[in-house]
């Protein structure tokens, strides 16, 4: 005899009430957080484009000490 599985549950639109999404709250809250953090000046907008990033240094053989330390 094999074990069955319990039928999957499946949600019907017939008298059940809509739950609402579970990330929805923290979204609203993350939204009124950065709005006030506009408004008091800590966060700006977009400056506009930037250049792509550049090295700051070029130093020969130094992903593979790097990468020696950690081995």
């Amino acid at each position: 005899m094999s074990a069955q599985k319990p039928p999957a549950h499946r949600q019907s639109d017939d008298n059940e009430e809509e739950r609402p999404d579970p990330g929805a709250e923290e979204l609203r809250l993350l939204e009124e957080r950065l709005a006030e953090l506009r408004a008091e000046g800590v966060l700006s907008g977009d400056a506009g484009p930037r250049e792509p990033l550049q090295p700051v240094a070029h130093i020969p053989g130094a992903l593979a000490r790097f990468l020696a330390e950690r081995g």
